[in-house]
C-alpha cells in the first residue's frame, strides 16, 4: 500500500527504535491485527444529536514493499450486513433495500490509489470507495500512531494507523430520513497491523 509504505519509511527514518533490518523484505503482506482495528462512523441527528454505529465484520488486503511505492498496496472490505448501531430495529432497516440494501451489494470496499505526505506521521490518502453499487473518489486522513519491533517477536514489526474523513452517503444512494439524520458521515478507522514473521 502506497499509504503504509511511506509512512513506514518516514518513521524508520524518524525513530531510532525503528532500523532498516526490523523491516520485512520487499513486498510481503502485511496482516492485520483484528482485534485491534475498528471501522466506525456517526451522523448528525436533527442537528443537535448524534447516531452512532461500528462494522463488525472487515478484512484488509496489504502488500507492503519497504523499498518500491508501485509494488505496494492495499484494499479494505467490510460487510455491509455487519452493520451495528445498538438498536435492532434500526441495523435492520438499514440493512434494507432503501438504505444499503445489503443482499443486493454484500460488500463496502476502499482501494487505495494515491498519498499526499504531509509530515513524517501525516498523509492524505486517496481512494475509490464503493457502497452499493456505486463508486466515487474520495480522500482520507490518515496519522501513523506509532512503529516498532514487537517485544514478544522481534523479527515481527507492528504499526497503528487512524484514518478519518467524512462521505456524503445520499452520493451512494443511501439517503433515507434526510436531511433529519445528516447525510454526511464522519468515519473513523483504526488500524492495527503486523509483518509477517522472520
Amino acid at each position: 500500500m502506497r499509504s503504509i509504505r511511506s509512512f513506514l519509511s518516514a518513521a524508520a527514518l524518524a525513530s531510532p527504535a525503528v532500523l532498516a533490518s526490523d523491516l520485512p523484505a520487499a513486498a510481503e503482506p502485511w496482516i492485520m491485527d483484528r482485534e485491534k482495528t475498528a471501522v466506525t462512523f456517526s451522523l448528525e441527528h436533527i442537528g443537535f444529536s448524534l447516531v452512532e454505529g461500528r462494522f463488525r465484520d472487515f478484512d484488509a488486503a496489504i502488500d507492503f514493499d519497504p523499498v518500491a511505492q508501485t509494488a505496494s498496496s492495499v484494499s479494505f472490505s467490510i460487510a455491509a450486513k455487519s452493520i451495528d448501531t445498538d438498536w435492532g430495529a434500526r441495523d435492520d432497516f438499514i440493512r434494507g433495500d432503501d438504505m444499503l440494501d445489503v443482499e443486493a451489494h454484500p460488500r463496502i470496499t476502499f482501494v487505495s490509489s494515491d498519498v499526499r505526505m504531509l509530515s513524517d506521521t501525516e498523509a492524505t490518502v486517496t481512494g475509490l470507495v464503493t457502497i452499493k453499487g456505486v463508486s466515487r473518489e474520495e480522500t482520507f486522513d490518515v496519522v501513523l500512531n506509532g512503529m516498532s519491533p514487537s517485544t514478544e517477536d522481534p523479527g515481527v514489526t507492528l504499526a497503528a494507523f487512524t484514518v478519518t474523513g467524512e462521505v456524503d452517503r445520499s452520493d451512494y444512494g443511501v439517503s433515507a430520513f434526510a436531511p433529519a439524520v445528516a447525510t454526511t458521515m464522519a468515519l473513523r478507522v483504526d488500524i492495527a497491523a503486523r509483518s509477517p514473521g522472520r
